[in-house]
């Protein structure tokens, strides 16, 4: 699927809410969303959007489904970047995770460009070399029912792409160089976000007991 917004929303391809078009892309003032018109069904998949959020309540988040409902979330916002698992249906894993967190220079009205990668237990969300976050899940590698990307603030989302997942040869060696390049990503403040922080520490704890 793809879209660059020059027309009117095709509502037979997409779910929208709090968008409108103008001058050849979405804008929204105070929040919205939009995701793929239905159930679909999704495995290993790319994701390519290009949004742009003003004023203070400056945040992007992507957001699927699996047959147990919520599943894999990424939330990039002023102050923190994390991926989160929701909690499953059974005893051993009914909690949730955070496969990877940072802190965030995500700044009101630029321009980002995110590419959102899954293959099998593995996610890869970029947006610059400063705001990406990669984790690996047991529910990654499922069978996406429902996507929906949201957008805080007021802004525009200039176009969106969504492709089947192919495997790239090249991905053992990048893998590294992610992984290495984590360590020089902006470090997360701990006092920005103390509600954040409980939550993450509660969560550390269950897994730790698990």
């Amino acid at each position: 699927m793809k879209d660059d917004f020059d027309e009117a929303i095709d509502k037979r391809k997409w779910k929208v809410q709090g968008m409108t078009v103008k001058n050849g892309q979405l804008e929204w003032d105070g929040g919205a969303k939009i995701g793929p018109q239905g159930e679909i069904s999704l495995r290993d998949h790319i994701v390519e959007y290009t949004f742009s959020c003003n004023g203070k309540s400056v945040y992007n988040q992507y957001l699927y489904n699996d047959h147990l409902g919520h599943a894999i979330l990424f939330r990039m916002r002023s102050t923190t970047n994390y991926l989160m698992k929701w909690q499953d249906q059974d005893v051993l894993n009914n909690f949730k995770e955070y496969p990877d967190l940072s802190g965030s220079t995500l700044k009101s009205g630029k321009v980002y460009n995110v590419v959102v990668e899954t293959r099998g237990d593995e996610m890869l969300v970029h947006m610059d070399d400063e705001n990406f976050l990669y984790g690996r899940n047991h529910r990654i590698d499922r069978e996406k029912t429902k996507l929906v990307i949201n957008f805080g603030g007021l802004g525009t989302l200039d176009s969106i792409r969504i492709w089947e997942g192919k495997p790239n040869e090249n991905w053992q060696s990048k893998r590294k160089s992610i992984i290495e390049q984590k360590k020089k990503r902006v470090p997360r403040d701990v006092e920005s976000d103390p509600e954040f922080e409980y939550k993450y520490g509660i969560a550390s704890l269950q897994v730790s007991l698990r």
